[in-house]
């Protein structure tokens, strides 16, 4: 039985094979999780695009009328920026 090698030209990550497509590859993304080395490192690794999951919704950006609070999405956002990831804020 012959071996199998891996293609020095394929993919390390479903990111970037989405990317050889044109595509991207993305998640959702919980601000309180980005202190989770295991789940950044992940995140960054894998995921070209991120989206958050509840930080950019109506209730968590005036939990209060009249009372905003931006710092869940910003830290999303900030996350992104500073590891070249791309933004899809839905909801916002």
């Amino acid at each position: 039985m012959a071996a199998l090698t891996p293609d020095t030209n394929s993919p390390t990550t479903v990111g970037d094979a989405a990317a050889g497509s044109s595509r991207y590859f993305g998640t959702a993304v919980a601000s309180g999780r980005l202190g989770d080395s295991a789940y950044s490192t992940i995140l960054d690794r894998e995921f070209k695009m991120i989206t958050p999951e509840n930080e950019m919704k109506w209730d968590t950006i005036e939990p209060s009328r009249g009372s905003f609070n931006f710092a869940p999405a910003d830290s999303i956002v900030n996350h992104a920026s500073a590891h070249g990831q791309r933004m899809r804020g839905h909801t916002l």
